[in-house]
């Protein structure tokens, strides 16, 4: 689990380096999955980077499967996608998964790809989600990651997104389809980290914008997210194979970020901070659980929580890797 821990400060290291300047002006001027505004200087980088344009090559690997696409637009300039086994490949007219095998030249897709690309001619990035067959008189499948999921007093479902910026209202006339088009999915499968693609309309004017999802396709969960396995495991290579962790931390459930700041916490010998008002920078701060209370005091405290952008917390939502890695860097220097 030694390479994990290295996998994970380099994965900080590579997010601090990709920052705000690495993006291109072209994709400065491509609104983001939501039609969000372009990247200014104070703003938080989008989930996603919307691209439309026209494939002039495809690159694929010996086996013959599609590893890069060279794309091209007038708008935007040429592009380089970089597939991987978690890109998902989407048909938004018939509403389900693509098969690649039949991408042609000449044919003009939607990708949704990092907004970390390299400064090279052309910019490279890694492709998240591949649109294809887009009808011209239909809505279009927009990918989207899900940060918050709440119940309204209307019994209707909002899903936060965008940064915040973009609310998605499900409701009774929504229609929930699986990526492999073999599981029954539905509105308990939308879970705050996951992400999933959304065809709608209009949106609101207003901020947050808001618009009403005729489908939802709930995509592969990502294996970004932290397990309590892994947690154990990183845990213990930290400090030692006596590490005592939680009960929580021993199964491969996803673990959410209050409970691995609460191991973290207990690793430090369990601190009483009593200072919490540097939290109230965080809208959602009240959520955060009475166990949990300490440690993430603790934490912001000691600067462990600086990689949270945005005011948004999301205490009970499940960790990524990369967000992990990120707190344990500062950990670590925290401990030396």
């Amino acid at each position: 689990m030694k390479r994990k821990i290295f996998a994970f400060a380099l994965t900080a290291a590579l997010i601090s380096a990709l920052s705000l300047p690495a993006v291109s002006a072209s994709a400065a001027d491509t609104a983001g999955s939501s039609g969000t505004p372009a990247i200014g200087e104070n703003q938080t980088l989008p989930d996603s980077v919307l691209y439309y344009g026209e494939i002039s090559e495809i690159i694929r690997d010996e086996d013959g499967s599609v590893s890069s696409l060279l794309l091209q637009s007038e708008g935007s300039g040429d592009l380089i996608v970089h597939i991987s086994d978690k890109t998902v490949w989407i048909d938004s007219g018939h509403q389900q998964a693509s098969d690649p095998s039949d991408l042609k030249v000449g044919e003009r897709i939607y990708v949704f790809h990092s907004p970390a690309q390299t400064m090279s001619l052309p910019p490279q990035s890694a492709a998240f989600a591949i649109v294809r067959d887009i009808p011209m008189d239909a809505m279009c499948a927009q990918y989207h990651k899900i940060e918050e999921v709440t119940e309204r007093e209307d019994g209707k479902l909002q899903i936060t997104t965008s940064n915040g910026g973009l609310y998605l209202i499900v409701d009774e006339n929504t229609k929930f389809v699986s990526y492999d088009g073999k599981e029954t999915v539905g509105k308990d499968d939308l879970k705050p980290g996951n992400f999933a693609m959304f065809w709608y309309g209009i949106v609101a004017t207003s901020y947050p914008g808001q618009a009403y999802p005729n489908t939802v396709m709930i995509l592969p969960g990502s294996d970004d997210t932290l397990t309590g396995t892994e947690m154990a495991a990183l845990l213990q290579t930290l400090s030692g194979e006596t590490a005592q962790l939680s009960v929580a931390a021993e199964d491969d459930a996803p673990v959410t970020l209050e409970g691995f700041v609460t191991e973290l916490w207990k690793m430090s010998g369990s601190p009483k901070i009593d200072s919490y008002w540097k939290l109230l920078r965080f809208e959602d701060a009240g959520k955060i659980s009475i166990d949990a209370r300490y440690a993430m005091r603790w934490a912001d405290s000691n600067g462990l929580l600086s990689g949270i952008e945005g005011d948004l917390l999301r205490p009970d939502a499940d960790i990524t890797k990369e967000l992990a890695g990120e707190i344990l860097t500062e950990y670590k220097e925290l401990a030396d």
